[in-house]
Order: structure tokens, then sequence, then C-alpha cells
């Protein structure tokens, strides 16, 4: 949020590169979050009790309330990056504050519920997924 309240007002330039990474970082989100509602809520679900069954569905939620503050994003993001108005940053500076308060919440539940049930029901899945990720079939807590 301070690096996009940090662009000058029409600093087209600047915002463009700015825009740039928001956009990178959403998909990367955008992907990670796919890939969890694909291969991973399925696994959990058919392999886990009815307290599992409920976190993930906590978890969904939260994607689906991630996606809408993307979408905040995305419509503040072409108009920005367009003019670097000063009423178009302060627009993408909200959508960011808002996804960034539902990713607190929903990377602390990740890590303190759905890594140690990954591990359970799905090792193979979850040993493969840390491996690629962090370079270890066991990914170091606190990643975050």
């Amino acid at each position: 949020m301070d690096v996009v309240r940090g662009v000058g007002e029409s600093d087209v330039n600047r915002a463009g590169q700015v825009a740039d990474h928001i956009e990178f970082i959403s998909g990367v989100l955008h992907g990670h979050h796919a890939a969890e509602d694909a291969l991973l809520w399925p696994k959990l679900l058919d392999r886990g009790s009815d307290d599992v069954a409920a976190v993930v569905h906590v978890m969904e939620g939260q994607h689906e309330a991630i996606d809408e503050a993307n979408q905040g994003i995305k419509k503040e993001l072409d108009p920005w990056c367009g003019t670097a108005a000063v009423r178009h940053r302060d627009g993408l500076a909200g959508a960011l504050e808002r996804l960034n308060s539902a990713l607190v919440e929903h990377t602390a539940l990740e890590e303190e519920r759905i890594l140690p049930l990954a591990e359970k029901y799905s090792p193979r899945v979850y040993a493969s997924y840390a491996k690629r990720l962090y370079g270890t079939p066991t990914p170091p807590r606190s990643t975050v």
C-alpha cells in the first residue's frame, strides 16, 4: 500500500511498474488458491473427518473473499496505471488493504490448521508440494 501511495500523481511510468508487480503477485496468489481448490480441498474432504471439512469450508469461503478483494484491485488498477490519478491510487491502496487483511487471517489459519492436515491426510502430495516450493519435503514453519 505504501508503494502505491508513494507513486506521484501523473507518474504513469512508475504506476505501470508497480501495477506490473501487483498483477504478478495477484497471478501467483490466484494460482496458489486454484491449486488448493482443485487438488488439496477434495483430498482433505475425502480423507478427513467432519472437523476437517469445517476448516476446509472456512478456507473455501476465505478464498472467495480474497477473490472479491482481487476483483476490487483489478477494478482500480487499469485506471490508475493509465493516469496515476490520486483518486485511483487511493482506491487501489484501499483495495490492497482489504486484500491484506483477508490474507493475514487466511494465512494464519492455513499455517495453523491446513498444513498439519495436509501432512497428515495427503503426505505424498504435501511432500511433493513442499519440495517444489521450499526445496525440502518439510517446509519451514512461519514462512510467511
